[in-house]
């Protein structure tokens, strides 16, 4: 059996995967508000289902009706924060992914460092990606 969510924006990966972005606050933005808006589009996303990284212009999330199968697990949008581990480099890169909402970052964390392809850092070596430079944080719904 369906559920319907409500109306979100979203946006999809190649593969076909909808992507809930959180709900924008009516209330508008606060300057102690934790992780302020920067206006910086591109936004890259990475599914973590097929491992693809993918990314959205600010004019392409579209509004949807979100429809969910009762019984499947509530899934949130994750914060990926991955700093290159190789020594002397500070290429730093930011995803967005989503996932189960009642998950551990680092089981989010685990699966970024498993799915994710190979990526060119600015020194022109492959990124190294461990458990001390990856961070996941969970966006509020």
């Amino acid at each position: 059996m369906y559920v319907a969510q409500g109306w979100r924006f979203c946006v999809h990966c190649p593969c076909g995967k909808q992507i809930a972005l959180p709900r924008q606050s009516q209330l508008g933005i606060f300057s102690d508000q934790r992780r302020q808006p920067t206006g910086a589009w591109p936004l890259r996303f990475l599914c973590l289902e097929c491992g693809r990284t993918f990314e959205i212009e600010s004019n392409q999330p579209e509004r949807v009706l979100v429809i969910k199968e009762r019984g499947f697990p509530e899934e949130s949008l994750w914060v990926i924060d991955c700093k290159c581990a190789h020594s002397n480099c500070d290429t730093q890169m930011r995803l967005y992914g989503l996932y189960r909402s009642h998950a551990q970052p680092q089981e989010v964390v685990g699966i970024v460092i498993s799915k994710i392809p190979p990526a060119t850092c600015a020194a022109d070596h492959e990124m190294i990606l461990d458990e001390t430079s990856v961070t996941a944080e969970k966006l509020p719904d």
